[in-house]
């Protein structure tokens, strides 16, 4: 109350900085209004819930790109990054699919700190491009500011709903990468751009020796929105190379991957190497009835060389959706097959190859040699948790044990 402001008044006159007692009702009076403002300007969760904009995602490239999002995507040197996003934004420029997957045609600038007009020039050749895809090289007569300079602010006069592509983030700053301090600076710099809904997709490098994350500090994950990556799988048993593409860290969104081969004009849709080791698992299962996990052990290494650890991955691939796992006796696992993974082969198009291989291939019935399964969503496949885990594409060999045990992927 009025009263009760004047007692304050009288007490602490001497302390506040108002000239007299009406000053001191004034600016009491003003901070009340002030704060209510603030409270009656913030949205309620209902009044969130009731607004018109649409709950679902949109995607500039359907699960790789969401539009509006800053996007980081990253990989060892040479494994094909920047080829690969050339390829991506001329598909986006041009409103067709990339490798399979739905784009949303959008205005895109390209801004270039590594390669010279000459390398872009020739991959262009190659792979096209498009009035509304525009390559900003930092060897121009108009090079693009670094993102810690004072011009910074010219990427926000860029058009709302448009693509900026940043090759590299560590190219495009003066600052330290390893410095959560400075990496700060550098994303609220790209959160402004995205308050402008401007989409950013950033290109980094992964250490050589550790593919499984990224160089520099931990704010540039923590404030990005979804992260990709792009990994060569190194796997003795594939005939090409083959590459994943897809979350390993963090997503804001959902985790995805798809696996793609190059072929010298640009990448496309490859299958998951993956599916063509649980099909043959699961023919072996089936045979087998409802097999130990030790019966299974040994016959995959009879039939298909496989290592113990190798086969136990992709029993842990396969689980929920091939084939069920069911505790027995002591420490022993049994595996059942499912039926309706019988149904569900014609969904994809992989052939088995056990014609050709050293082992015992010819225990397999030929009719069964010869299914094939026919789409390419392979990637995009059912797993029992739900989950995309760690893949790395290598096995390696671990101790025999007499006893069955679970592979945590």
């Amino acid at each position: 109350s009025s009263l009760e402001l004047v007692q304050i008044y009288q007490e602490y006159k001497d302390k506040l900085p108002c000239e007299n007692e009406f000053n001191f009702l004034l600016s009491v009076k003003k901070m009340q209004h002030e704060k209510i403002e603030l409270w009656d300007r913030i949205p309620s969760s209902l009044e969130i819930i009731d607004m018109d904009e649409d709950a679902d995602f949109e995607w500039i490239v359907h699960k790789l790109i969401p539009k509006g999002g800053i996007t980081l995507l990253y990989g060892r040197g040479g494994v094909g990054k920047t080829w690969l996003v050339l390829q991506m934004c001329e598909a986006i420029a041009s409103g067709k699919p990339f490798c399979g997957l739905e784009t949303k045609k959008c205005p895109i600038v390209y801004v270039d700190f590594e390669d010279s007009r000459k390398v872009i020039k020739k991959r262009l050749n190659v792979l096209g491009g498009s009035k509304d895809f525009k390559i900003w090289l930092f060897d121009s007569e108009f090079p693009p500011p670094k993102l810690d300079s004072s011009k910074w602010h010219m990427y926000q006069e860029l058009p709302p709903n448009s693509l900026i592509v940043v090759d590299t983030l560590r190219a495009a700053h003066a600052l330290d990468e390893n410095s959560s301090q400075d990496m700060t600076k550098i994303m609220d710099k790209l959160k402004e751009l995205r308050r402008r809904e401007i989409t950013v997709l950033l290109l980094h490098h992964a250490p050589k020796a550790n593919v499984e994350t990224y160089k520099g500090s931990t704010a540039i994950l923590d404030l990005v929105d979804h992260e990709l990556c792009l990994e060569k799988l190194e796997d003795e048993d594939n005939e090409a190379e083959i590459y994943r593409l897809g979350t390993k860290l963090k997503t804001r969104f959902e985790p995805t991957e798809i696996f793609l081969s190059f072929n010298g004009q640009g990448f496309e849709l490859a299958q998951d190497p993956r599916m063509q080791k649980i099909y043959d698992l699961f023919e072996i299962i089936k045979e087998m009835g409802e097999p130990l996990q030790q019966d299974i052990l040994k016959e995959a290494k009879e039939q298909l060389g496989w290592s113990k650890n190798k086969t136990l991955q992709i029993l842990k691939k396969g689980e929920g959706t091939f084939w069920r796992k069911q505790k027995g006796q002591g420490h022993k696992f049994y595996y059942i097959p499912l039926e309706r993974a019988s149904s569900n082969f014609p969904l994809y198009n992989i052939k088995r190859k056990l014609e050709n291989s050293p082992h015992k291939a010819g225990k397999y019935p030929k009719e069964n040699q010869e299914k094939t399964l026919t789409s390419s969503e392979f990637s995009n496949f059912p797993e029992g948790s739900g989950k995309i885990g760690k893949y790395s594409g290598k096995y390696s060999e671990v101790e025999d044990r007499d006893e069955d045990f679970e592979y945590d992927l």
